[in-house]
């Protein structure tokens, strides 16, 4: 007797570029409970995000506006650069809307605060994943 096979359910590969690593745990512990989302890699530096985005290729990059040694809108530029199409969705501790309106304006699809309840930061990741602005 054949069974049929079971259907593959993809998720969406998401990279996490964020330089303190208890909210990148925390970040990548929501993102996995999901089940149409997965983290696909980290990285805390420009350097760092560009290598995983070539080694990964991730749906979506989630990036904080504060990183070690530069800043999120300077990740941005040189990631949208070389990967135009790619999604990313700036992640920020300021409820600031120059800081959204910079981001927006570099190439983000998104800005959201960590403010924001969980849920919010989920239906956010997965607006830019549907491509739509949020």
């Amino acid at each position: 007797m054949m069974y049929p096979m079971p259907a593959k359910t993809l998720r969406s590969r998401i990279l996490l570029v964020e330089d303190h690593p208890i909210a990148r745990q925390g970040l990548a512990e929501l993102l996995n409970r999901q089940s149409d989302l997965t983290v696909c890699g980290q990285a805390e530096s420009l350097p760092e995000a560009q290598a995983e985005v070539a080694r990964r290729k991730p749906d979506l990059v989630l990036l904080d506006i504060t990183i070690k040694g530069t800043n999120g809108v300077d990740v941005l530029k040189h990631l949208k650069t070389s990967y135009p199409d790619l999604k990313i969705l700036m992640l920020s501790m300021y409820d600031e809307k120059l800081f959204a309106l910079r981001s927006v304006k570099a190439g983000a699809s998104g800005y959201i605060t960590k403010q924001e309840p969980t849920e919010n930061i989920l239906k956010a990741v997965r607006h830019v994943l549907a491509g739509e602005f949020t």
